[in-house]
C-alpha cells in the first residue's frame, strides 16, 4: 500500500512527542521528517534513542552547484583535483512524501538565482535488517549544475574513521577527504621531497590525502556508518564541528546507512557491500616471500645464500622477470608481459631447484603496455603492438590509443570495458604468467591512471569509470586464475581499490612507502593504512618489508638503514597477512637488504619463523575475514570502545583479539636501552608481555606504560589466558628466540594523558620547511633537478627557488610547461 503525504499534514504517522515531526517505519528503521522545512531523521527501531542520520535544522540538506576546474583531476596517475565552486543553491523544499511498508520517498525542489531542479530522495529496505538504502537524484529544470551535495548533522565530539586506505590520519574529522583513486605520491607532505616532486614531477609528491584506494565509507565513535556506492569523484567535508557535507561530481547519489551495536557488527555489514576476501593459499603462510631482482645469477646467488643460512622461505618474488629498461629515472620494468629469456636464462632450472626447498616463484604485472622494441633483446611477442592494432587500449578523443606517461615510460592501458580486451588480458595472465613462467602469484600493480577524457569501448563516461577501474582490474585477475583452475594455489596482491574491490581481490599491500620513519610516507603509515582500510573490507593486507622508494640524491637523501629494515621485519611478523620483502627502488650498496650479512639474515629468519608459527592463528582470522569481514589488523577501539583513550591511538593495534602490538616506528637504536614505546593497556584487560612473561593490567581506567624495546623485541603482548599466545611463547622459548637478545625489558607506568598518543602529523608541507636548512636546500636544488632529469623532461631551462615564510615555492620560466606555484595552498 502506498500512502501519499501532503506537505501540509505534518503530524501523520508521528511516533514522537514532538508533534511537528511526521514518522514512518520501514524494516528496522524509523524515518521522521518535517514538511514546513527540509528536515529528515533516521533512527533505529531497536534502539530508538540512536540517531543514525539527521539533517540540520533550518538548512537545506540537498543542494546542487556548478564547479569549474583548471585541469583534469588525474594527470598521469597523479592527483590534481583543483576546483572552484561558482555557485550552490540555497533553497530546498519538501513537497511530497510517499510511504509504503518498504520505502519512503521524498520529492521537492532545490533552487537559487541561476539554477532550479527537482529531486527524489528514496529510502528503502534491503536484504539486511541493519542496512537502509537511499537513492538521491536531481533533474535540471533551469540552468546547469555538475555537483550534488548532501548535508547532515554530526556531533562535535564525533570521530570519523575509514575512507579506504588512508596513510596519515586515523580520525578524519576536521579534513576534506577526496575519494579519487590516484598515485599515493612520494613524500606526501614530507619535505623537501614533496615540494620538489610536485613542482618538477607533475604532482608526483602528492599530499596527506592522496591514496591508491580511497573509499566513500566511514564508521564513527558513535557507531554510525554510511557507505556510498557511487564511482564518480567525491569529497567528504568534515571540517565543520557539527556537520558533514558529501559532494558528488554528478547528479545522483546512492548508498546505505548502516546500524550496528559495535564496530564488529558494522564492519560485517559494510563487507556485505564491499565483498569479502578469500582465504589465501596455505603455502603463503609458511615463511617469507623474499623479493629479489637482477637476473639469473644475481637472484640465484642470494637465494643460495638465504637457503644455506636457514631462512624459512616459501616464495621468491621476482619483479623484473620481464627484463629492465634503463633511463634517467632508473631501472624500470619492460611492460611487455612475458619472460625475458636473456635476462633470466635457465628459468625453468631455477624453478625446479627451488621447488626442492618448497619455494615458489611470484612475479609482477600491471594493466599497462609499452613497446619492447629497442628496449629488450629477450622479447618474443610485442603485446603493445598487438593491443594497438586490435583496439584493446583506451582511446583518446581522436580515436587513437591514449598514450600515458610514467616517468621515462610511454605506455597505453587496457580498456577493461571492452570484452575482447578483457579476454586478451586474461589470456596473457593464464599463458605467460601461470603456464609459461610457472608463477604461483604476482603483484597486480597500478590501476589508478585512467584519464577523465579517455574514450572507452563501452561508451561509458571515463570520469565515472576511473574509480571503478581498480575493481575491474581485480576481477580480471580473479577470473583468469579461476579459468586456469588455480584459485586455491595462485595469490595476487593489489594496491588500488574502490568500494567493491575486496570481493574480487586475494590480498592487498599498502603501496610504495618511502624508506623513512615518518607518518607522511614512511613506516608509520603502514599501521595507519592497515587500520583505516580494514574498516572497508581490506581484511588481508601487508607492506613491502623495508619500504620501497629510495631517493639517494639531492639535498635530503632517503636510503634504507639497517635499523629501519629490522624494525620493518619485526612489524611484518605480527602485522601482515604476507611476510614479503622488497629490494626497493634501488639496489645501490648503501641500501640495507635482508641478505646483506648475518645480522640482517638472522633477523629475517627469526621473524619469518615467528610468522610461520602464527599460521594457525592467522588461519582462524582468515576464516573470520572471509565469513564476517573482520580485519586481521584491528584498531584498539574495535574491542575496547569503552576506553576513551583507545579512539585516539593509531600507532598500536590488535592482531585479532589475542595480540596487542606496538611496533617501534621511531629511529633510536644507537642506545638500545633508550628505545621506548608508549603502549596503551586498555581498561579492564590483562596482557602478558611476550618477551618476559610479565603481566600488565589496564585497571579501571586504562593506562599508558613505557616499554623498552631493543631491536629484536618488538612490544607484543598476548591476552592473559590466550592459548595462541601461550603456545607461541613456549615454542619461541624452545628455539632460543626469547633469550636471543638477552635483554631485560622494563615496563614503567606513565602518568600520560591521552594526548600523548593523539593524532599528530609532520606532513604539512607549508610548515615542515621550517626544519630545512634553506641555504643547503637552495644550493643543492639545481643539482638535484638536473641529476634526476626532471628539468630536461619538462623542458625547463630556467628556474629559481623562492622562500615565503618558511615555505618553498618555485617559479619556472621559459618552458611549455611553465609553472607559477606561488599560489599553491
Amino acid at each position: 500500500m502506498t500512502i501519499h503525504v501532503n506537505a501540509s499534514f505534518t503530524d501523520m504517522f508521528s511516533m514522537h512527542q514532538d508533534t511537528s515531526l511526521s514518522n514512518a517505519n520501514i524494516g528496522e528503521f524509523s524515518i521522521s521528517w518535517k514538511s514546513e522545512e527540509p528536515y529528515v531523521k533516521v533512527t533505529s527501531i531497536r534502539s530508538p534513542d540512536k540517531v543514525l542520520f539527521e539533517t540540520l535544522m533550518h538548512w537545506p540538506f540537498i543542494t546542487v552547484g556548478y564547479a569549474w576546474s583548471t585541469s583534469y583531476p588525474i594527470v598521469d596517475g597523479n592527483y590534481n583535483a583543483k576546483e572552484w565552486t561558482l555557485y550552490e543553491t540555497p533553497h530546498q523544499s519538501i513537497d511530497d512524501i510517499q510511504v509504503t511498508d518498504s520505502e519512503v520517498i521524498f520529492q521537492g525542489f532545490v533552487w537559487g538565482l541561476v539554477t532550479q531542479g527537482n529531486y527524489t530522495l528514496r529510502f528503502y529496505t534491503t536484504e539486511s535488517k541493519s542496512q537502509l538504502k537511499f537513492e538521491l537524484h536531481v533533474d535540471t529544470m533551469r540552468g546547469i549544475f555538475n555537483r550534488l551535495f548532501l548535508n547532515y548533522w554530526c556531533h562535535p565530539d564525533e570521530s570519523f574513521h575509514g575512507f579506504g586506505t588512508q596513510y596519515t590520519y586515523w580520525n578524519m574529522k576536521g579534513l576534506r577527504v577526496p575519494i579519487l583513486v590516484a598515485e599515493q605520491g612520494i613524500g606526501r607532505g614530507l619535505q623537501p621531497i614533496t615540494s620538489m616532486l610536485n613542482i618538477f614531477g607533475n604532482g608526483a609528491g602528492g599530499d596527506w590525502s592522496t591514496t591508491y584506494a580511497p573509499k566513500p565509507l566511514y564508521i564513527t565513535n558513535f557507531n554510525r556508518s554510511l557507505v556510498l556506492e557511487n564511482t564518480e569523484t567525491m569529497f567528504f567535508d568534515l571540517r565543520d564541528d557539527d556537520s558533514v557535507v558529501i559532494e558528488v561530481w554528478g547528479t545522483s547519489m546512492h548508498g546505505r546507512i548502516i546500524d550496528g551495536d559495535s564496530w564488529l557488527d558494522i564492519v560485517e555489514e559494510i563487507t556485505c557491500v564491499t565483498g569479502r576476501m578469500p582465504v589465501p593459499p596455505a603455502w603463503t603462510q609458511q615463511g617469507a616471500v623474499v623479493g629479489l631482482e637482477g637476473g639469473t645469477e644475481e637472484v640465484k646467488k642470494h637465494m643460495d645464500q638465504l637457503i644455506q643460512f636457514g631462512v624459512p622461505l616459501t616464495g621468491v618474488w621476482i619483479q623484473d622477470w620481464v627484463g629492465l629498461r634503463h633511463a634517467y629515472d632508473g631501472d624500470r620494468l619492460v611492460w611487455n608481459w612475458e619472460l625475458d629469456t636473456d635476462y633470466y636464462y635457465g628459468w625453468n632450472d631455477l624453478l625446479e631447484e627451488w621447488k626442492k626447498s618448497d619455494v615458489r616463484v611470484l612475479t609482477y604485472v600491471n594493466p599497462f603496455f609499452s613497446s619492447p622494441v629497442n628496449i629488450s633483446s629477450g622479447y618474443r611477442h610485442n603485446y603493445y603492438e598487438e593491443g594497438v592494432s586490435k583496439g584493446y587500449f583506451v582511446h583518446d578523443q581522436y580515436g587513437d590509443s591514449y598514450v600515458l606517461h610514467s616517468g621515462s615510460i610511454d605506455f597505453c592501458m587496457v580498456d577493461l570495458s571492452n570484452p575482447d580486451a578483457r579476454i586478451w588480458m586474461k589470456d596473457i595472465l593464464k599463458n605467460e604468467m601461470i603456464r609459461k613462467s610457472g608463477s604461483s602469484g604476482w603483484m597486480a600493480d597500478f590501476g589508478e591512471y585512467l584519464p577523465f577524457d579517455a574514450v572507452l569501448f563501452s561508451g561509458e563516461d571515463a570520469a565515472s569509470y576511473h574509480n571503478r577501474y581498480p575493481e575491474e582490474w581485480a576481477k580480471v585477475n580473479e577470473e583468469a586464475i579461476a579459468e586456469a583452475s588455480m584459485s586455491d594455489e595462485v595469490l595476487y596482491f593489489m594496491r588500488s581499490a574502490h568500494v567493491k574491490s575486496p570481493g574480487h581481490t586475494a590480498m592487498y599491500w599498502v603501496g610504495d612507502q618511502l624508506v623513512s620513519w615518518d607518518g607522511c610516507d614512511g613506516l608509520k603509515t603502514v599501521v595507519t593504512s592497515c587500520l583505516s582500510s580494514g574498516l572497508g573490507g581490506h581484511t588481508l593486507t601487508h607492506s613491502d618489508i623495508g619500504g620501497y622508494t629510495i631517493e639517494a640524491k639531492g639535498p635530503v637523501g632517503y636510503t634504507r638503514s639497517i635499523e629501519l629494515l629490522l624494525r620493518w621485519i619485526e612489524l611484518s611478523a605480527f602485522g601482515a597477512a604476507l611476510f614479503r620483502s622488497h629490494i626497493g627502488s634501488s639496489t645501490a650498496p648503501f641500501n640495507a637488504q635482508v641478505y646483506d650479512n648475518d645480522i640482517t639474515m638472522r633477523h629475517f629468519a627469526v621473524f619469518a619463523d615467528i610468522f610461520r608459527l602464527l599460521s594457525s592463528y592467522r588461519g582462524e582470522l582468515f576464516r573470520l575475514a572471509h565469513e564476517k569481514g573482520y580485519p586481521l589488523i584491528r584498531p584498539m577501539a574495535m574491542h575496547y570502545p569503552w576506553d576513551s583513550k583507545s579512539w585516539s591511538v593509531k600507532e598500536q593495534f590488535l592482531f585479532g583479539e589475542d595480540f596487542l602490538v606496538a611496533p617501534v616506528m621511531d629511529k633510536g637504536a644507537a642506545d638500545r636501552y633508550s628505545t621506548k614505546v608508549k603502549v596503551l593497556i586498555p581498561s579492564h584487560s590483562k596482557w602478558v608481555h611476550l618477551w618476559t612473561g610479565k603481566v600488565v593490567e589496564g585497571g579501571d581506567n586504562g593506562r599508558f606504560i613505557s616499554v623498552v624495546a631493543p631491536i629484536g623485541q618488538i612490544p607484543v603482548f598476548y591476552k592473559e589466558g590466550s592459548k595462541a599466545g601461550e603456545d607461541l611463547y613456549i615454542v619461541m622459548e624452545s628455539r632460543g628466540y626469547i633469550d636471543m637478545f638477552n635483554i631485560d625489558v622494563s615496563m614503567q607506568p606513565l602518568s600520560s594523558s591521552p594526548d600523548q598518543l593523539c593524532e599528530t602529523s609532520d606532513c604539512d608541507r607549508n610548515t615542515d620547511m621550517k626544519h630545512v636548512d634553506k641555504d643547503k636546500f637552495t644550493a643543492n636544488f639545481s643539482d638535484h633537478v638536473e641529476s634526476d632529469g626532471w628539468a630536461s623532461w619538462l623542458g625547463v631551462t630556467e628556474y629559481m627557488v623562492v622562500w615565503e615564510e618558511s615555505m618553498v615555492t618555485a617559479v619556472v620560466q621559459n618552458s611549455e610547461n611553465a609553472l607559477d606555484l606561488s599560489d599553491l595552498p
